[in-house]
């Protein structure tokens, strides 16, 4: 199924003006947005059936107290997966630089571009120490 224009039947982008390639840009979002939805459409019952089996699965490697059970056509096992969620940020900040041989392990160097933002329009786009920031130009399309 050939959803995209034929772009090949131009002989270069260039001579094509602004509002046909806008135009045509727009369009083929459309058609992105109405195939990524009708994908996800498609797949919401395989997802679901895949789902319930996992679950019986799991169900019956909990009753056995097994970790896994192997077939011929492949093995379904238990795993322990960690979730994690910081309650208070500055108790656990305090930790980390009060116990710098464990702590420093337990930080990553991760900045919010939302609050370094907000920082760079207060300080006069300067950053702060051991941050450095750069800028990508691109173009975003539109409708009108």
């Amino acid at each position: 199924m050939n959803i995209a224009p034929d772009m090949e039947q131009f002989r270069s982008l260039d001579e094509i003006g602004d509002d046909v390639l806008i135009s045509l840009h727009l369009d083929l979002r459309r058609k992105d947005e109405r195939l990524t939805e009708d994908f996800k459409k498609a797949v919401a019952p395989i997802h679901k059936a895949q789902q319930a089996i996992e679950a019986v699965l799991y169900s019956r490697l909990v009753q056995r107290g097994s970790k896994n059970t192997s077939t011929e056509r492949g093995t379904a096992y238990r795993i322990r997966q960690l979730t994690v969620k910081c309650l208070d940020k500055m108790g656990y900040l305090r930790f980390c630089f009060g116990n710098p041989d464990e702590g420093a392990n337990l930080l990553t160097a991760n900045v919010s571009k939302d609050a370094l933002t907000s920082f760079l329009e207060r300080h006069n786009d300067q950053p702060p120490p051991g941050i450095s920031v750069g800028y990508i130009e691109t173009v975003q399309i539109r409708r009108t």
